[in-house]
């Protein structure tokens, strides 16, 4: 595939305000990659503004990312932060609740995510990964379910990184959700941004049904 022509195509019919991200896991970090600790939000940042970025369990500053990432266990850590300093849950049994219900991290799929902006990707990448409008969004659903009417997103209560990278690759279904609280402060995700993360199955079936689709470059007319 033309990867810098699929980015062009996504940005110019979605309006992004950034470039597309490929998101891959691999054994070998991106030769000319950032690995600069930081969290994974800024990172998803960072390679939209046209970084590539090398992530792995030594350079990714919050247990967050290194838990949904499914490179290091921080439930120990992140159920009494998210219960007792972020205040997601009543208490320690509701916090275990939610872990008990979201999908499991991809816990030993490869030694580093690498984040490279779709123009630049030499490979097939595990996922897709953009912001949009609200609007935007929803059209990106549309020509999703144009030759699919029964795809039904997910939608957890799941931290930014958990539903850019994490959810998407272990379910392998496409996840449309809210930027977290802390994301927006950190990584600066404005009230209207929405993530957009696509295994690549459904970058390929987006690419192919959007000029066909209403929720891509095909023209309606209402009678």
């Amino acid at each position: 595939m033309n990867f810098r022509q699929a980015s062009e195509i996504l940005i110019k019919t979605y309006k992004l305000g950034g470039k597309p991200v490929a998101i891959s896991y691999v054994d070998e970090p991106v030769p000319d990659g950032d690995s600069k600790k930081r969290f994974v939000c800024v990172a998803l940042q960072q390679a939209r503004k046209g970084m590539a970025i090398n992530l792995s369990a030594e350079n990714i500053s919050c247990p967050g990312g290194l838990h949904w990432l499914g490179l290091q266990d921080q439930r120990m850590i992140l159920i009494p932060f998210l219960t007792y300093v972020e205040k997601f849950f009543k208490d320690i049994v509701v916090a275990e609740k939610w872990f008990n219900t979201v999908p499991t991290p991809p816990w030993e799929r490869a030694k580093f995510v690498t984040l490279t902006p779709l123009d630049l990707a030499h490979g097939e990448p595990d996922l897709v990964f953009l912001v949009a409008n609200t609007h935007e969004a929803h059209r990106i659903h549309t020509a999703l379910t144009y030759s699919e009417g029964t795809l039904t997103l997910q939608n957890f209560f799941a931290a930014t990184c958990q539903s850019s990278i994490g959810i998407p690759l272990v379910t392998q279904k496409p996840c449309i959700a809210l930027p977290d609280t802390a994301s927006r402060k950190f990584a600066k995700f404005t009230d209207a941004d929405v993530v957009v993360s696509l295994p690549y199955q459904y970058f390929v079936k987006l690419l192919e049904d959007i000029d066909k689709s209403s929720g891509g470059t095909a023209v309606v007319e209402f009678p």
